[in-house]
């Protein structure tokens, strides 16, 4: 969805709007935090949640960065609130409080690449086990 979501609003003519990226925003957001929960040991896992991290990451911060212009139809973006837990002015207020969580999603995202480079390290250098040498060739 956030590759998706990517390719459709960097097109010369985007095909999403404002209010289509806040659904998708709200979406990916969900998704992401929820996503850390269910990481196992399993290396593909890792690789695909630090993936879909840094794509969700990249789509928000395209879309509070480019707010005032972002979608189809950029003159209505000015008539579009966020609700956090209140109404706010999307391009007013609410783009700096969502520019803030779109940093810390950045940093997260980072955060999540750098980790993901002690696994592999870590996976690919691991001694092999006792078990394994225990066992015949």
């Amino acid at each position: 969805m956030a590759v998706t979501s990517l390719i459709l609003s960097l097109r010369p003519e985007p095909d999403l709007t404002f209010h289509d990226g806040l659904v998708v925003s709200y979406l990916l957001g969900f998704s992401t935090s929820s996503m850390f929960f269910y990481i196992t040991t399993r290396p593909m896992v890792r690789v695909v949640a630090v993936l879909q991290n840094c794509a969700v990451s990249a789509f928000t911060l395209l879309l509070w960065i480019k707010a005032k212009t972002f979608g189809s139809i950029p003159a209505c973006n000015t008539n579009t609130y966020i609700f956090l837990f209140v109404p706010i002015h999307a391009l007013k207020p609410g783009r700096i409080i969502s520019l803030g969580f779109a940093c810390l999603g950045a940093v997260g995202a980072v955060l999540s690449i750098l980790g993901l480079c002690l696994f592999v390290v870590e996976y690919l250098f691991e001694p092999p086990s006792e078990d394994s040498e225990a066992r015949p060739a």
